[in-house]
């Protein structure tokens, strides 16, 4: 099978040298506008004329990132960035991976094929693996990591990381059309990849290949890409980066939908819906998500998880923004059965003087919105209800944010 891979450099420099004929920005998520529900928060910037090329959380939850300008893998926790590794010169990233341990990251470059392992204590890269020009990792739950990259005689696959520089990887998956592309699991174990095609933008599709033959593949013999995928999806454009988070599958397009980019959302409790979850001014390529416990959904919250996103272009300095649910709520709804009521008075006069440890929704506590949460607020939440009092601020009675 003949085959033609660009590395993941390629594209994000085309794009970068394209964007940057616009206009600076204050702020990079002045260039950001997220579906209504989501909000944007600025988290670093590189120089201009850098762009990133790997792009991680911590487990606390800090941006890890590869700037390709420096050539230096960056923990940016606060203050100065902790450097965790430099390259010289520097080397163009593929991915940037959090090792299942949590004690360190992953890293793969496209100038020698090279993986490596990074530690979070900084004490530099050491060389793990050599896979020809690998695009994208993922972990099962077993701790195995499944990379995707071309053969240069049979095609794009999945293989094994088998820490082994010297020896060849065992392949999982074969066959695969396209460039290579992105992959991710699902908590279920079933495999998921997106096409790369990035020459004719809208022939990208979305794939499932079940957990037990991803399981038998790799106890066993590799397997053929088009004879186990299911298709769910084609006509899509770009996937250059594919993650799982909260029920959801994320997925960017590096600039290929508008020739700016967006952040989409499929959602496969909706026959594999996509939905536009941000649109940049500049070109949208690495992605990392921080896991929550609830659903990604507008208004879920923190408890909803996070995406970072790497950008450049635009006229400003290469940058990453993360895009998080923003928190809504009922004012007034204090107890979680749905209804604005006198119990809810009740459950807020017994917080504040007989049980402390009463569960309370502080968010929808202040009624009154004055900042603060003390009587006041029962006292204007019962005066609405039987005297005719003055309304409840919003959001009432429907959930929205606290603007």
């Amino acid at each position: 099978m003949l085959f033609r891979r660009v590395p993941r450099f390629g594209w994000v420099g085309i794009c970068w040298v394209v964007c940057c004929l616009g206009s600076r920005a204050h702020s990079l998520c002045e260039s950001v506008t997220p579906l209504e529900g989501f909000r944007c928060e600025d988290r670093l910037s590189f120089p201009l004329g850098a762009f990133p090329g790997g792009l991680e959380y911590s487990p606390q939850g800090h941006p890890i990132a590869y700037d390709t300008g420096s050539g230096e893998i960056q923990l940016h926790a606060g203050g100065a960035p902790t450097s965790l590794a430099r390259f010289d010169p520097p080397v163009f990233g593929s991915f940037l991976v959090l090792h299942p341990d949590g004690d360190r990251v992953i890293f793969a470059e496209s100038t020698a094929s090279n993986v490596y392992s990074v530690p979070l204590s900084g004490s530099g890269a050491v060389l793990l693996d050599n896979i020809n020009l690998a695009y994208d990792l993922v972990f099962d739950s077993d701790g195995r990591g499944l990379v995707s990259a071309p053969d240069p005689d049979t095609g794009n696959r999945i293989v094994l990381l088998d820490a082994d520089s010297l020896a060849a990887n065992q392949e999982v998956v074969t066959g695969i059309p396209g460039f290579s592309g992105p992959l991710t699991l699902d908590p279920d174990g079933n495999l998921y990849y997106l096409t790369a095609d990035f020459e004719t933008p809208g022939m990208q599709s979305f794939h499932r290949i079940a957990a037990a033959t991803v399981q038998g593949a790799i106890a066993g013999a590799p397997v053929d890409f088009d004879a186990v995928s299911e298709p769910l999806l084609d006509e899509l454009h770009g996937g250059f980066a594919l993650k799982s988070l909260g029920g959801k599958f994320l997925f960017s397009d590096l600039g290929f939908v508008s020739g700016t980019g967006a952040l989409f959302m499929i959602d496969p409790d909706a026959n594999f819906a996509v939905s536009t979850l941000a649109t940049f001014e500049s070109p949208p390529s690495y992605i990392a998500v921080r896991p929550g416990t609830i659903d990604l959904a507008p208004g879920a919250g923190p408890d909803a998880g996070s995406i970072l996103v790497a950008f450049a272009g635009g006229g400003i300095p290469g940058g990453v923004a993360e895009i998080a649910a923003e928190t809504w709520f009922v004012r007034g709804e204090l107890n979680g059965d749905s209804v604005v009521d006198i119990s809810d008075a009740i459950r807020l006069l017994a917080r504040l003087f007989t049980d402390p440890s009463a569960p309370i929704a502080l968010i929808a506590a202040d009624i009154n919105k004055d900042d603060g949460i003390d009587i006041s607020d029962a006292i204007y939440l019962l005066d609405f209800l039987f005297q005719g009092g003055p309304p409840i601020p919003a959001p009432f009675p429907d959930p929205g944010p606290d603007r």
